[in-house]
């Protein structure tokens, strides 16, 4: 007979009581370095957590819909066959470019927008007007269709100008039911490396210029909000992306509510961030497309692209099916605010959001948006976001599949192929990559800069774990990566890296290896003790800086001369 568990017979533990207990067991020191971390430079987060840390119940916005709508680029050089296939296959709307506005009638023949959201990038008030026209005609007066205009400031640095809120004004004026004309661009902040906090008070303090220009104006609450959508950029930290989201409707129902304003919502537009996509083993961007639209749309994104960042022809086909897989498989459509009820996810947004409120209100505080854009208080923050994602990378803290680990050993790219966005975070690698391929292109492939691995002492499991170790630590960057048992006749470019256990790198161990010399460039995986033999010049391990070691060993075998290729 099956025994029934009551559950209530176990005494519950405070968050207190566990934390001692840890300490009795691993020690202060150990539980310190290992109960938070650190998922922004200046966002800390627990590796534990109960219900102690959601007390506070959050109030999040939920959607008139559960399901949201995807909008997919079109290309500058769609056609009418291209735009059918993508609305017969899954896409909800189109996203068309400003000169497409000339050849609507052709490019849009047989679309009927009253069933569609249309989104048009554009800098200017003459090809909104001429696309009002060409709806207007098109779509009738009891229709449902949706129309968005996409138009940012362009660059971080940038003030709003009386130029931009003319425009707006324009817009504002011409604008109809359906359509939302005045775009707050906060993925501009994403695009640039910038942080969470720092994208979430820009977005707010951006929000606060406009409503208060365009009230001056005498337009009035209800017809600017209705005219106001967010877009934003989603990078590659799932849970942290995801919780973006929920706060980002969290804090504009909350500035809303300033304004005594209730029954309105803002919606928001997500795409697929191009600075978490990489030229190296390429393919993995599609998998970085797939987490990045979950983090969208299960934190409550009413709009979706995903930019597939790849040169396949079907790639726009993959991308749409990301979203059809979503909901049509995964049901992630079926199901309101998921993440509600986590307490590891609860306690994030209260932080996160109270950290990005503070640094809106400290905006505001000193003149407003325009005035922090002068005193380059964004700027600053996300020049230090950047230095401390890429400090990660670089230290293999943070993982890039197949740019800083697990790279392809089978890829073959051109120097051509690299570096053709300095958008990505990536670059530094690219950059490394890009030099080997030239190499190896002058030179020959036989000259492809080598790492020999070689066995040390009997401890089998050991060296198997250092073979991979060493062989993702390399193979990112181009190098040939090969099992050697003799050093008798070696390649040119070349590095020997012995894999073992730490006390196996003694003088007489190493002697073993056959050829062996002190002519070759001899490292090890580990870290050295007091019997490590002298013959060992380097040291490949965890703690290693994975970008400026490659390249250390790159000049020293020859086929670099820089102490930096970023």
């Amino acid at each position: 007979m099956i025994k029934e568990y009551n559950f209530d017979e176990f005494d519950k533990a405070s968050k207190k009581e566990w934390t001692d207990k840890l300490i009795q067991d691993l020690g202060a020191d150990t539980v310190q370095r290992i109960s938070s971390w650190k998922c922004e430079r200046e966002l800390s987060l627990s590796a534990y957590y109960n219900e102690e840390d959601a007390k506070d119940k959050l109030h999040i916005p939920l959607k008139k819909s559960l399901d949201w709508k995807y909008l997919q680029p079109i290309g500058i050089n769609a056609t009418n066959e291209k735009v059918l296939d993508a609305l017969m296959n899954g896409a909800d709307g189109l996203t068309l470019e400003s000169s497409q506005v000339n050849d609507l009638e052709r490019l849009l023949n047989k679309v009927s927008p009253e069933y569609c959201t249309l989104a048009l990038k554009t800098s200017g008030l003459e090809d909104y007007l001429k696309f009002v026209t060409w709806w207007k005609s098109k779509h009738p007066a009891e229709g449902e269709g949706e129309v968005l205009l996409f138009q940012s400031l362009g660059e971080v640095d940038a003030t709003i100008s009386q130029n931009h809120l003319t425009l707006l004004e324009g817009l504002l004026s011409a604008s109809t039911h359906g359509h939302r004309v005045i775009n707050v661009d906060c993925g501009l902040v994403q695009r640039n490396g910038g942080g969470v906090a720092t994208e979430l008070s820009f977005l707010l303090s951006q929000c606060v210029f406009y409503i208060n220009h365009l009230m001056d104006k005498g337009y009035s609450l209800d017809k600017i909000v209705s005219n106001i959508f967010v877009s934003t950029d989603i990078g590659s930290s799932y849970f942290l992306e995801l919780t973006k989201v929920r706060v980002m409707k969290m804090l504009l129902a909350q500035l809303l509510k300033q304004y005594g304003v209730e029954d309105l919502s803002i919606p928001v537009h997500g795409s697929t961030s191009p600075i978490t996509k990489s030229s190296l083993d390429s393919n993995t961007n599609f998998l970085r497309c797939t987490s990045e639209a979950m983090s969208a749309v299960l934190g409550g994104a009413d709009y979706l692209t995903i930019d597939p960042s790849h040169s396949l022809a079907s790639s726009d086909r993959i991308a749409r099916n990301i979203s059809n897989l979503m909901k049509d498989e995964s049901y992630l459509s079926k199901t309101m605010d998921p993440a509600a009820g986590s307490y590891y996810m609860e306690d994030m947004s209260k932080k996160l959001a109270e950290e990005s409120w503070e640094k809106f209100q400290n905006i505001e505080s000193n003149g407003g948006f325009n005035s922090a854009v002068k005193e380059e208080v964004f700027q600053s923050e996300i020049a230090k976001d950047v230095e401390f994602q890429k400090n990660r990378i670089a230290s293999g803290r943070r993982k890039m599949v197949g740019v800083n680990d697990f790279g392809n050993a089978d890829e073959k790219i051109s120097s051509d192929e690299l570096l053709v966005t300095s958008e990505s975070l990536s670059v530094e690698f690219e950059a490394v990559r890009k030099r080997v391929e030239e190499f190896v292109s002058e030179s020959g492939e036989e000259n492809r800069p080598t790492v020999c691995l070689v066995a040390t002492g009997a401890k089998a499991k050991m060296i198997n774990a250092r073979y991979t170790f060493v062989t993702n630590f390399f193979n990112w960057a181009g190098f040939r990566v090969t099992k050697m048992d003799s050093l008798e006749e070696m390649p040119d470019y070349h590095i020997v890296v012995c894999c073992g256990a730490d006390e196996d790198y003694s003088q007489q161990e190493i002697q073993k290896i056959n050829g062996i010399d002190k002519s070759k460039l001899v490292w090890a995986a580990g870290k050295s003790t007091d019997a490590t033999s002298s013959m060992i010049s380097g040291w490949v391990n965890a703690k290693s800086n994975r970008l400026q070691t490659v390249i250390d060993v790159l000049n020293q075998i020859g086929v670099t001369q820089n102490s930096s290729l970023s």
